[in-house]
C-alpha cells in the first residue's frame, strides 16, 4: 500500500494540527509533526525493556525509517510495516496522538472505510 508521510497529524479533539515543541540549544522550536515524523522518531529510539532486542530487528527498523525519512512522494509499504509503525509510535506517544496516528494509518489501509472509532465516541 502507499503511504503518503508528510501528511500533518491533526488532533482529533481539537480538529487543529498538533503543536510539538523541540529543544535545539537554548531555543525552543515549535511544529506540526507529520506522520513522518513521528514514525522515523518511533523506530530511531529504544523503548524501556527493548535494550536486548536483536541486531536484525534495530537494522530492520533503521531501515525503515531510512526509508521513510527519504520519502517525498507516496511509499509503497507492506501490511507488516504498518504493523510496526503502529506498534513503535503506540510505545512512544500518549493516547489522544495515536488516535491521530492510528486513525489516518488506518484510513489510508482501507480509504473507503475511515478511521476507527471507538464505540460511544462520535469522533467529534
Amino acid at each position: 500500500m502507499k503511504i503518503d508521510f508528510n501528511v500533518e497529524l491533526i488532533n482529533p479533539l481539537t480538529e487543529a494540527p498538533f503543536e510539538f515543541e523541540m529543544k535545539e540549544g537554548q531555543k525552543v522550536k515549535k511544529y506540526n509533526p507529520t506522520l513522518k515524523t513521528v514514525a522515523v522518531e518511533s523506530l530511531s529510539v529504544l523503548m524501556t525493556g527493548e535494550e536486548m532486542l536483536s541486531g536484525l530487528e534495530k537494522f530492520k527498523r533503521g531501515q525503515l525509517a531510512v526509508k521513510i525519512n527519504n520519502a517525498k512522494e507516496p511509499l509503497e509499504v507492506s501490511v507488516e510495516e504498518v504493523a510496526l509503525i503502529k506498534d513503535i509510535t503506540g510505545k512512544l506517544y500518549p493516547p489522544v496522538t495515536m488516535a491521530a496516528i492510528w486513525g489516518l494509518l488506518e484510513s489510508l489501509e482501507s480509504p473507503n472505510k475511515g478511521p476507527t472509532l471507538v464505540e460511544g465516541t462520535s469522533g467529534k
